[in-house]
């Protein structure tokens, strides 16, 4: 089954279930510093240091990802982030920080 169609099953297709989902996965997967506030119509999912980001940021230096720190994130956002969210019809609004993302997550 399919993450989103598990969101929609528990309920949590709504800003902030998908701001808590998102914070969850980042936070046990990869260790990073998440906080979240918010309600069903519009959350805030602030990763203040994402951990993938920070791999790949690590991966860039050694010269062993071969593009950018901004394309690294542009490709989070558009090709993992933004689709997500487009099946649960929320809208994303996205500030780019040095270790992370700012994402405000809004219902269409």
């Amino acid at each position: 089954m399919q993450i989103c169609c598990r969101l929609q099953a528990q309920g949590k297709d709504n800003a902030i279930g998908f701001a808590m989902s998102e914070a969850m996965v980042r936070k046990n997967l990869m260790g990073s510093d998440v906080e979240v506030d918010g309600n069903p119509g519009e959350a805030t999912l602030n990763l203040k240091r994402d951990g993938f980001l920070m791999t790949a940021i690590n991966l860039i230096k050694k010269g062993l990802l071969p593009i950018s720190k901004e394309e690294f994130q542009r490709g989070c956002i558009e090709g993992y982030f933004k689709p997500r969210a487009e099946k649960l019809s929320l809208e994303l609004d996205v500030e780019y920080t040095d270790e992370g993302y700012g994402i405000k997550i809004s219902k269409k």
